[in-house]
């Protein structure tokens, strides 16, 4: 169900806080920065064979994000950066650096991030960013997110900025050319999975609804903006289907926020009705060949 909570308050998974925070922090900070390091060495040799869209949510391989020795599998939560600053820079008034810089989106992520790491100590905690306007997604369909326009200028230097402070908090980020955030925020989950941890996508994109499993170790959405958390009956409740028919209800109705074209004529209830007998579009079609 979707339940209203903190945003990392108590429903989160995760072990017990740390008795020396800042050591604890210390130690997270050096663990990060070689788990990010160990992932674009990954990520090189990931982008030499350019993987389908599916693919790139289920790599096998786990991340390196260490438990200490005896401590309940350690929780990971996965920040859409780029989401983020857009709405941090459209919800806060302009600030700007002593050498004219405007950094106001900066400020909010920052305050966001050490609310967090306050909060939930035990928490790993990495950031995931769009690396560029398109995808190889543009290249199957040209229309798509043809309708968003440039980010704006002042907006464009913060990210860097941004992920400078994230590295200084011994966070680690991820972007990666050709794929978007939602991509690295599914296959970030499934590595924890492998790892034994449950992960939480603080996203709005109901794309990422398909990522969804309360199977242990469970992976959950966020909403950022109203702290409603989001497990399979939460999906159910919201478009009706089950996670692991978002891909085939999405392909039905389109979405216009990404300007992705459905069939024509066949919207929410029509694509509900079309799966709830087969649970697939791949079954309904093995049933119609029969």
């Amino acid at each position: 169900m979707n339940e209203q909570i903190d945003l990392f308050g108590g429903a989160s998974p995760g072990g017990a806080a740390a008795s020396d925070p800042a050591a604890e922090g210390e130690a997270e900070a050096s663990a990060a920065a070689e788990a990010s390091a160990k992932a674009e060495v990954s990520a090189k040799a990931e982008a030499s064979a350019r993987p389908s869209a599916s693919r790139s949510r289920t790599l096998s391989r786990a991340p390196a994000l260490p438990s200490a020795p005896g401590e309940r599998p350690a929780s990971l939560l996965v920040i859409d950066g780029t989401a983020l600053l857009f709405r941090v820079y459209y919800g806060m008034p302009p600030r700007q650096a002593p050498d004219g810089r405007e950094v106001g989106a900066v400020m909010g992520v920052c305050h966001q991030l050490l609310g967090i790491l306050r909060r939930r100590p035990e928490v790993h905690v990495a950031m995931v960013y769009d690396a560029g306007q398109e995808t190889f997604r543009n290249r199957i369909d040209p229309r798509y997110k043809a309708n968003r326009g440039d980010p704006p200028p002042d907006l464009v230097p913060q990210f860097d900025l941004v992920k400078e402070v994230t590295a200084a908090l011994g966070l680690a980020s991820y972007a990666l050319l050709d794929y978007e955030a939602d991509d690295l925020m599914a296959t970030l989950a499934a590595r924890a999975r492998v790892a034994g941890m449950g992960a939480r996508l603080v996203a709005v994109d109901k794309d990422l609804c398909q990522a969804v499993s309360d199977d242990h170790p469970a992976v959950d959405l966020c909403d950022p903006k109203s702290d409603v958390i989001t497990d399979a009956a939460g999906v159910r409740e919201r478009l009706g289907v089950e996670p692991g028919q978002v891909v085939d209800f999405m392909a039905l109705t389109g979405d216009s926020t990404d300007n992705i074209q459905g069939v024509r004529g066949v919207g929410p209830k029509a694509a509900q009705g079309l799966l709830a007998p087969f649970g697939g579009l791949d079954r309904k079609r093995e049933e119609h060949v029969r």
